[in-house]
């Protein structure tokens, strides 16, 4: 019947997603975590358009290219926001599903043993995120009381603690939780977009550079971890943030209208 049907296509999902088990023990053997052995050999046979070896290196490359830009990825937006001193237009659910989609793929990633070239930006990604709610929480109107925020940090604090002694048997929700959750952060930001007309003070930068990561990252997934769930969220997310990247450049004029109104509406007070 069709729930025996769904629940057998998410167990090949799972079991998918333990194609490469040993994926970092052979990321070990990599000459300065970049080129196996055998590839180098292959490329100093002269056979240096070998396709096997040259995806392999493009992979690993790209992934640390990832890696070390995802440093700076959302510098851009704080520094929007802490000059601007003002988070309009940005949705606080986006930020804190996004915060924990992040969070949950670093410790997914970080279980499975996965090469830290295919995931690490996540721990990069996910400080920058735990600043932008910092902020969030300085400059929002109507500021909640110290104790909800309290709260939101003791639920956070626990939800890791619990992720972390998962039992291995269900590590495979990991992967498949960020999916509906990505969603549901990125929605939020795309009808926020929509009904204000415009779309405050979210930064071209990130959003063009997390497109471009997703994208890289569908290649990497594909290369050196064949996990079809991490695929499929990359896969989602590469389509979320393309509409998000989109909706930046088609609401530009009305942006920056918005942004010079805010800011006479601050110098009156």
């Amino acid at each position: 019947n069709a729930e025996y049907m769904g629940e057998s296509n998410l167990h090949k999902m799972a079991n998918a997603a333990t194609v490469v088990p040993s994926a970092a023990k052979a990321g070990s053997d990599l000459i300065l975590g970049l080129i196996s052995p055998k590839c180098l050999d292959t490329f100093l046979s002269g056979n240096i358009f070998d396709a096997t070896c040259l995806k392999a290196v493009i992979s690993k490359c790209l992934g640390y290219g990832i890696v070390v830009f995802s440093l700076i990825l959302k510098v851009p937006q704080i520094l929007k926001i802490v000059r601007s001193k003002s988070v309009q237009g940005l949705s606080p659910s986006a930020f804190y599903l996004e915060t924990l989609v992040f969070t949950i793929s670093l410790i997914y990633n970080v279980l499975k043993q996965n090469p830290f070239s295919t995931y690490g930006e996540n721990a990069f990604i996910l400080a920058q995120s735990l600043v932008l709610i910092l902020l969030l929480w300085k400059y929002a109107e109507g500021r909640a009381s110290y104790f909800k925020y309290l709260l939101i940090t003791i639920t956070y604090g626990l939800s890791v603690f619990y992720m972390l002694n998962l039992p291995e048997k269900h590590w495979y929700l990991l992967g498949l939780v960020p999916i509906p959750i990505n969603i549901a952060s990125r929605l939020p930001q795309v009808f926020a977009n929509l009904s204000n007309k415009h779309t405050g003070q979210l930064s071209l930068i990130t959003s063009a550079l997390n497109f471009l990561g997703s994208i890289a990252r569908i290649f990497t997934t594909m290369q050196e971890v064949q996990d079809q769930i991490l695929l499929s969220g990359f896969f989602i997310g590469a389509f979320l943030n393309f509409l998000i990247l989109a909706q930046i450049l088609m609401y530009w004029d009305n942006t920056n209208k918005a942004t010079a109104s805010a800011k006479k509406e601050k110098k009156k007070e």
